[in-house]
């Protein structure tokens, strides 16, 4: 049954990857090459791409303003006096590959940038734009790509087909237009990144010269998946958006990362004293590499003998001019992921309470575990009458370890903890939200396994890395399930919670990570796993109506009504200048987010004032008796949890909040700024802003004064 699910799921990936992306044919008529060795690629109304230096540089040519922009160098701040020759041949190449040697070359991985390499390279005419084909006869690689022009843009696809390698080496990798959107440290703008919430680095940042080069791999690094790190690990950061954008006096372009993103890293490199330059590109992974656990003196990479089964498309987006902010990024992403029918405006306008009740997980003992049930199943009844009585009506509640193994006890399947109140318990619970127009959510995880749980093979339903090592933790508590064996489970899921009238679905972390795997009796690309998630989320909403995910990774956005856990900052690298909620901008009135737990923060009122300058839904984890009953179980975060002592803090926060959510609350954010060192205006398609201060002081900006540590919002002219 496996098989047959993943041979539908590669031809479904397959077609689709055609129809989205239909593949041109490299036969047809060779592009003339000009006297100055220039050949015009594609041409329309508002844009002329042209290649040059024997298709070692492109330039893109608006017709409307004239600017032209170059895949090389061509900033007249830089001094080029200072740059030796390698660096120039760098700064001059459209691309550069990383090829191995998989028999003889022990992990070593060669470069070669395009200018100054032993190549041919030709230009033929499609039906949609030209192919540009190059071939390296030393490595003995071929590869192209495809030039297609939009009404704003245009794009670069790397066809699958294309790659051919006919000698000894194999192509790892590619950096694909490495100094496109580059600028010096003396240019006026940024680089934005999909760094966590959103980062930018500012050319004129002195803090960011000679820091390190930083890869964010989109979707996340499956090796450093936080559920399995170490204790000591470091914290990776999250990139939830294939996406990232480059601003230059006055002048931005959006790269989005459209085919094959799971399988991209997105290159961050700060200027140094030795090449004043910062530039930003994506890497394209054909080969992904793993540690030798056969060699333990050093570290040594063994790649896939296969490459990725995709292409690589790269969509470059030119904003008006003047309309270069990262507010005006995000705006056009949004646009971009309306248009393809990734985003839709929701209509609800009252502010829902984000809500989780935590039931129980088990304390492990000598001899037996024991269950710790802090919340029942008419506890939470309770919790939800008081919560409805004080005015609140809407109220998105999930119910976490509700299942007989508890919190942590994955896979769960459908056995519903007795202690909680069992089945019948939980029909109960179900029907009182569902008559009273609250959104019950089960939290189920389908995606990570635990040791000492059963219901899962550890040898043949887990996940394997590229050098046939199963993923876990460092004691083997803790695998990632393959996505066939999630999606069985999924389905028996389905099946066994009929009759319960649930009216959501919470899916732990399907929005946080998307494993590959590389058990043979499983394989599975992460490719596919995009697919699989997708299905499962279809099919949980059409069962459901309504569905949350954990985790907001850019694949889960078409089916969401609310993803968890959204950053509000960024990983804080050296070189970023400042963290901007460009993740929230966009998605900020098509699906709701929720963020830090106002029961957990370090201070409710600051923890409010980033929930309405972000756009948070306000939530909180809560429980029916005290947290220290979970002091001696795994489950060391709710330190203080207990309803009672939080209720009138929650009415409170609230109300406040949900008289601003009448104003903004199916509204498009347009703008983010910061107006001072503490004081933060967000912007909304009606005119609405808000105005927050972090600062013990009042804040006075035109003609508008914001109390210390509080908020303002504006509506046509009036004051709230």
């Amino acid at each position: 049954m496996k098989q047959k699910v993943l041979a539908f799921v590669t031809v479904f990936v397959l077609l689709f990857g055609f129809l989205a992306f239909p593949s041109i044919a490299a036969e047809g008529e060779v592009l003339p090459i000009s006297q100055d060795g220039s050949c015009i690629l594609a041409e329309n109304d508002l844009f002329q791409v042209t290649g040059a230096n024997q298709f070692a540089e492109i330039q893109i040519k608006n017709k409307q303003t004239g600017q032209i922009v170059s895949t090389s160098v061509t900033d007249e701040t830089v001094d080029y006096s200072t740059i030796n020759e390698r660096w120039k041949k760098k700064m001059s190449s459209l691309f550069a590959l990383n090829y191995t040697n998989l028999k003889a070359g022990f992990g070593a991985v060669i470069t070669t940038e395009l200018t100054g390499a032993d190549y041919t390279a030709e230009a033929v005419k499609t039906n949609s734009g030209a192919l540009i084909q190059y071939d390296f006869p030393g490595a003995g690689i071929k590869i192209g790509i495809e030039v297609l022009l939009s009404e704003d843009g245009v794009r670069f696809r790397v066809p699958q087909e294309s790659l051919e390698e006919y000698g000894e080496f194999s192509l790892v990798s590619m950096d694909f237009f490495p100094f496109f959107m580059s600028a010096s440290d003396k240019r006026d703008g940024y680089f934005f990144y999909p760094d966590g919430s959103g980062a930018i680095m500012e050319f004129k940042d002195s803090s960011h010269i000679n820091e390190k080069t930083k890869y964010y791999s989109v979707y996340g690094d499956l090796e450093d998946y936080e559920g399995i790190q170490g204790f000591f690990d470091e914290e990776n950061a999250k990139v939830l958006l294939p996406v990232y954008g480059s601003s230059i006096d006055g002048e931005a372009v959006l790269a989005i990362l459209e085919e094959g993103e799971e399988c991209m890293k997105i290159s961050v490199n700060p200027s140094s004293n030795m090449i004043g330059v910062n530039y930003i590109f994506p890497q394209f992974v054909f080969r992904r590499g793993f540690d030798d656990p056969r060699v333990t003196t050093k570290s040594m990479k063994t790649y896939d003998e296969g490459t990725t089964k995709t292409s690589f498309t790269v969509y470059y987006r030119f904003l008006e001019s003047g309309k270069a902010s990262y507010s005006d990024m995000a705006v056009s992403y949004r646009d971009y992921l309306i248009g393809k029918g990734e985003l839709t405006k929701k209509q609800n306008t009252e502010l829902p309470l984000a809500l989780d009740l935590f039931v129980g997980t088990k304390e492990k003992g000598m001899l037996f575990d024991t269950m710790k049930t802090v919340t029942t199943f008419s506890q939470a009844q309770e919790i939800l009458e008081e919560l409805q009585a004080g005015g609140i009506n809407q109220i998105q509640v999930g119910l976490k370890g509700w299942a007989k193994k508890g919190y942590g006890g994955e896979p769960s399947g459908f056995d519903v903890s007795g202690k909680a109140g069992g089945t019948k318990g939980l029909k109960k619970l179900a029907e009182y939200a569902q008559k009273n127009g609250i959104t019950l959510y089960l939290e189920s995880d389908f995606v990570n396994a635990m040791a000492d749980t059963d219901g899962y093979s550890k040898r043949n339903d887990v996940v394997y890395l590229g050098n046939q090592t199963i993923l876990t933790d460092l004691m083997n508590e803790q695998f990632l399930l393959s996505p066939l064996t999630a999606q069985a489970h999924f389905n028996q899921f389905i099946k066994k919670a009929k009759g319960i009238q649930l009216s959501g679905l919470s899916l732990a972390w399907m929005g946080d990570v998307l494993p590959y795997n590389y058990n043979n009796k499983s394989l599975v690309s992460a490719s596919q796993t995009k697919e699989i998630w997708g299905n499962i989320m279809a099919e949980a909403k059409e069962n459901y109506g309504s569905i949350l995910v954990g985790g907001g990774n850019a694949y889960v956005l078409k089916y969401a009504d609310t993803v968890k856990n959204i950053p509000q900052e960024d990983m804080g690298y050296l070189f970023t200048t400042k963290s901007v909620p460009f993740y929230q901008i966009v998605v900020h009135g098509s699906v709701d987010y929720t963020g830090m737990r106002g029961n957990l923060s370090s201070s409710l009122e600051k923890c409010k004032l980033i929930w309405l300058e972000y756009g948070y839904l306000p939530h909180f984890e809560l429980s029916y008796k005290s947290a220290e009953e979970l002091m001696h179980t795994d489950y060391n975060e709710l330190f203080t949890s207990e309803f009672s002592e939080w209720k009138e803090r929650v009415f409170k926060v609230y109300q406040e909040m949900n008289e601003v959510y009448q104003v903004i609350g199916n509204q498009y954010i347009v703008a983010h700024e910061q107006l001072g060192e503490q004081l933060y205006c967000t912007t909304y398609e009606n005119g609405a802003a808000i105005y927050v201060n972090y600062g013990n002081n009042i804040a006075s900006v035109n003609g508008i004064s914001v109390p210390a540590m509080g908020y303002l919002v504006v509506k046509e002219g009036s004051v709230k």
